[in-house]
């Protein structure tokens, strides 16, 4: 159960789905909580007095629950904050479970995806990992020209740059006064090797 959850139905969000038609007319659906089931939706029965709407359902389909509705009592936050009718949700659950079965990938899989805190931990501990690259590659007080030696087993560790070009095409580079101004300025910032390989066609452009 979540903390300090104000509903008595216990999910995220739900639909919630009535009985009716645009004419606000009752359908009488009876067969509306056999179909959930069939389509191996779990009925909750929630202990409380209010009074059932008939074929009214609050429908939760992450978890695949749903529980009869309540004249007086909202029972769960609300998809959109409005209800919809019984074949609209029919509707919006064959687009969920047509995209349920397609191949995954990354942008289907929805649950591949980080949690912002988890993208903020993440970030931290790469940017952290990286900083102590930097430490100790430059704590070893390489040389503009070692650092520039590195800058060019960088690049020609590209495919591209193997078969296009030669170490001494990369060196030739340092011959143009503004080529040089930038790499000069990379290495004062401590940028590594390897950041400057991977923007070498723009510092060359």
């Amino acid at each position: 159960m979540r903390e300090n959850n104000t509903f008595p139905f216990d999910v995220a969000a739900a639909f919630y789905v009535f009985d009716g038609d645009e004419k606000k007319k009752q359908t009488k659906n009876k067969s509306f909580s056999e179909w959930l089931k069939k389509e191996g939706f779990h009925e909750i029965h929630l202990p409380i007095e209010g009074n059932k709407i008939y074929a009214s359902y609050y429908i939760d389909i992450n978890t695949k629950q749903y529980t009869q509705a309540c004249m007086d009592i909202k029972l769960s936050p609300v998809i959109g904050n409005q209800g919809i009718f019984i074949e609209d949700f029919k509707t919006i659950y064959a687009i969920f479970k047509r995209q349920n079965s397609l191949e995954s990938d990354y942008y289907h899989d929805i649950s591949r995806l980080k949690t912002f805190s988890e993208y903020q931990e993440d970030k931290h501990r790469r940017e952290l990992v990286w900083e102590i690259r930097k430490r100790v590659y430059f704590d070893r007080h390489p040389s503009f020209e070692e650092w520039f030696d590195d800058v060019v087993d960088s690049v020609m560790e590209e495919d591209w740059y193997k078969e296009n070009s030669s170490k001494a095409d990369i060196y030739d580079a340092l011959e143009n006064p503004f080529i040089n101004r930038d790499l000069r300025s990379d290495y004062d910032n401590k940028e590594l090797p390897c950041e400057v390989a991977a923007k070498w066609w723009i510092i060359t452009f």
